[in-house]
């Protein structure tokens, strides 16, 4: 079960959402959610019981310092170590990503090189390629990898996802860039 958009949905943020992941966990699913901007500065009042039933969540840079109240990603991993979370993650724009297990850290590049035609989407896109890849059994860093190609795919064109690619586009961008997909170790 994956909720966009957090802290922009009043009826679900807070208890709501907290009540919706823990129900989702005694049915067996997997969780995850990604942010928006909290315009009224709740920021971790709103997700602190959601995320006791989140596996995975990345936040883009700016999202993770207002929930985390530093700027320094080692901070920022140390404050959702707290959370049962199988997955954290940054979205740090033309740097990348930051993704951890919290047991390793792995940095994965923008696969987009130049000046974008639209950044709009983009993080969604990535959060998109990254569960995509989850699902098919990759490994952490290849989840990335597919995230950082899908977040490219949709900066090429203006739009939301008017230049969002297949699988198969993904997979060439990453091939090119010197990547592979690597199945996660069981």
């Amino acid at each position: 079960l994956h909720i966009a958009s957090v802290n922009m949905i009043p009826g679900l943020d807070g208890k709501p959402l907290a009540d919706l992941f823990a129900e989702a966990h005694s049915l067996g699913m997997t969780t995850s959610m990604d942010a928006s901007v909290d315009r009224q500065g709740e920021w971790i009042s709103k997700v602190r019981d959601a995320l006791i039933n989140c596996d995975i969540f990345i936040p883009s840079i700016q999202e993770a310092r207002a929930y985390a109240g530093t700027d320094d990603i080692a901070g920022i991993t140390d404050f959702f170590r707290q959370f049962p979370l199988k997955y954290f993650g940054i979205k740090l724009g033309a740097q990348g990503l930051y993704l951890t297990d919290f047991s390793s850290e792995y940095r994965i590049p923008s696969l987009y090189k130049g000046i974008p035609a639209d950044t709009t989407g983009a993080g969604d896109a990535l959060f998109a390629g990254f569960l995509a890849a989850w699902l098919r059994g990759y490994d952490l860093y290849s989840c990335g990898l597919m995230g950082s190609a899908q977040a490219a795919s949709v900066m090429r064109q203006i739009g939301a996802c008017a230049g969002a690619g297949t699988w198969a586009d993904a997979v060439q961008m990453i091939e090119k860039a010197g990547g592979k997909l690597l199945p996660a170790v069981k």
